[in-house]
């Protein structure tokens, strides 16, 4: 029997003989902590795994050889050469190793040291839209140059700094700066684990200033759209199942419908050197004092009144439900009715 300090410094030495990469014909050593004896498909091209047979696997084993990398091998491996892991495994297999490393957040934030390294290294795959060089016709839809728009912009691939990267809980923010913005990939699972290494939703950066005109003397238009509101919205959310954030019960208690003259906004981003984005709207939502507010111009667009209120439907709302919900308010009830019951 090995004693344990004997097995230690065997761990630590480099006794075990393992090709070069580059030059098949020539070996190198490597300890045999640094060595694994399993499946080499996943991993192969970034670790080193050997085979030399039933009874010299057991011995490395017992002196700290493993089977197959742990969530902290892959962790550290990402943080000392993400640039290397990334040009090997590609994007995606990149990803799905930033995935297992998400799974197991909890043993690595219990290795302080480890983490805070995850915390600073950029070793975390985000994406830049640049505009195409190439011309794309003008959207004709009101809500495409909003949300859509990738045959306009080139996706570019870089790795960042998590506190360098925003997560995009605001996709329509999304089009006002994203020339400006490095943003992680669009997966729960994913932006959970940036989000805990430092990265900040996109709502959190950005900075509102609303202009609001002055309130309408004749508010008939504004009670009709309430009303018109509460009916709809009772169909639209008849599809929902659990990603249901508030009922048209609750929309029809604690949403004031109120007609103004003008309505504007201004956005930027904190921390980021750009232009404001200056734009007039049809419909914003405002919350003051207890109040949810949903101020309207005259002849709204149901597009823009959709936008604003599928945030206070839906827990995480997408383009489609935008769409969605301005179908069912602008559709005939009759034409409804049998796409429901």
């Amino acid at each position: 029997d090995l004693s344990s300090e004997l097995i230690n410094r065997l761990a630590s030495a480099s006794i075990v003989p393992v090709r070069h990469r580059s030059q098949r014909d020539s070996f190198r050593l490597i300890s045999p902590k640094m060595c694994f004896l399993g499946d080499s498909s996943t991993y192969g091209d970034l670790l080193d795994f050997v085979d030399f047979g039933h009874r010299a696997n057991g011995f490395l084993l017992h002196i700290g050889a493993k089977h197959e990398p742990t969530s902290l091998d892959l962790a550290a491996l990402v943080k000392d050469t993400p640039s290397k892991v990334l040009h090997q495994l590609g994007q995606d297999r990149y990803l799905d190793v930033i995935r297992v490393l998400s799974t197991n957040r909890s043993a690595l934030k219990a290795n302080k040291t480890l983490w805070k390294s995850l915390q600073s290294a950029p070793c975390l795959l985000a994406y830049k839209e640049t505009a195409s060089t190439s011309v794309k016709p003008k959207p004709t839809s009101i809500g495409d140059d909003d949300y859509d728009g990738e045959d306009r912009y080139h996706r570019e691939v870089s790795l960042h700094r998590a506190s360098e990267i925003v997560i995009v809980d605001e996709t329509r923010e999304l089009s006002k700066f994203r020339e400006h913005l490095y943003t992680a990939p669009f997966d729960e699972t994913l932006e959970a684990f940036y989000h805990s290494l430092g990265s900040q939703n996109l709502s959190q950066i950005r900075q509102i200033d609303e202009r609001i005109g002055s309130k309408l003397r004749n508010q008939d238009q504004a009670e009709l759209l309430r009303k018109l509101l509460f009916e709809r919205c009772q169909l639209f959310l008849h599809e929902y199942g659990s990603d249901i954030r508030h009922s048209s019960k609750w929309l029809d208690k604690n949403i004031q419908v109120t007609a103004v003259d003008y309505l504007s906004v201004t956005t930027t981003l904190k921390g980021y050197r750009i232009t404001p984005h200056h734009e007039k709207r049809s419909a914003i939502l405002n919350s003051r004092g207890g109040v949810t507010e949903l101020l309207i111009t005259p002849s709204p667009s149901l597009y823009e009144v959709s936008r604003q209120l599928v945030n206070v439907l839906l827990s995480r709302p997408r383009h489609s439900d935008v769409l969605a919900l301005e179908s069912v308010l602008q559709s005939d009830l009759r034409s409804l009715l049998p796409r429901f019951w």
